[in-house]
């Protein structure tokens, strides 16, 4: 149970430096960027979701590992966006 906790805490940590990044992408960059970044954010969500659920059905911490990997690989991707978008 605490263990579930620490990745469930990481996994959230993640998401509000996301939404972080997301608020400069609206600030600083264009609609175009700030529209891709949102629709990354609602495509990886999805196949993030579908994944999981096959994933917690696996021994041990598996879904766990994949959900806070997936977390990490979204705030690379929106960092990424971020960097490429600025005026």
């Amino acid at each position: 149970m605490i263990i579930q906790q620490c990745y469930d805490e990481g996994v959230a940590d993640i998401n509000e430096k996301i939404k972080r990044l997301m608020l400069e992408v609206k600030s600083k960059s264009g609609d175009a960027c700030a529209n891709f970044a949102a629709s990354y954010l609602d495509d990886a969500s999805r196949m993030e979701s579908d994944i999981s659920d096959n994933a917690d059905s696996l021994p041990g911490w598996v879904g766990s590992e994949m959900k806070l990997n997936l977390a990490k690989q979204r705030l690379d991707n929106v960092g990424l966006i971020r960097g490429s978008c600025k005026q």
